[in-house]
This record gives C-alpha cells, sequence and structure tokens, in this order.
C-alpha cells in the first residue's frame, strides 16, 4: 500500500496537472477528503478500480462489498473518494487490477 498525500489543490487561478503512477493499492488520509481520483488507462487493456470499504456505514453496520468499475483501455474516469469509506485507521483504500501504463490524479474537493 501506498499513501498518496496531500491531494492537489484546485483554486481559481488554475492548476497544472500532477499525474502520478499509482500501486495496485493505494491509500488516502481522510485529512484530504472529500476528493476526486481519476484514473487513466492506456494499458491496452481494461482494468479494474475497486474501492474498499473500511468495514462499517456510518450507521455501524457490516458495510456492504463494492463492485469493481471497469475502466476501459483508452478511458479516464474520475471517482469521487469520501470520509465514510475509512477504515478505523483514518485511511480509504483504492486497489487497480493493473498499473502498468495507467497514471491517477488525485485533487480535493
Amino acid at each position: 500500500m501506498t499513501l498518496r498525500t496531500p491531494a492537489q489543490t484546485i483554486d481559481a487561478d488554475g492548476e497544472l496537472d500532477a499525474p502520478y503512477s499509482p500501486t495496485t493499492s493505494d491509500t488516502f488520509s481522510i485529512n484530504d477528503l472529500p476528493a476526486i481520483l481519476e484514473i487513466n488507462n492506456a494499458s491496452g487493456g481494461s482494468i479494474n478500480y475497486t474501492l474498499v470499504d473500511g468495514g462499517r456505514t456510518t450507521a455501524g453496520t457490516a458495510a456492504a462489498a463494492l463492485t469493481p468499475v471497469a475502466i476501459a483501455n483508452g478511458a479516464r474516469r474520475r471517482f469521487k473518494l469520501g470520509k465514510e469509506y475509512a477504515a478505523s485507521d483514518g485511511l480509504v483504500t483504492v486497489t487497480l487490477s493493473s498499473v502498468s501504463s495507467v497514471t491517477a490524479s488525485f485533487y480535493k474537493i
């Protein structure tokens, strides 16, 4: 797992995109959330993105399993990361099925 922090803040002056190379399991601190995670897939095939639930809903009940989202080759998808998915350690985990020729950008809302 690689902790990705801090999220880029976008303001009225505009910001240059600062993509990074994700790992198959990245974590994000609740201090940077809510945020947008953008995945750009240039791998030559479809990859899967999965947001790992922290284990409990805000009401304290067991969380439901989340379905992986397919990202087609050549596609760029954006995902909202919220504090409600944080585990007890204050981290939200995202997994990717492959990271070859994949980049990501992390923006604070």
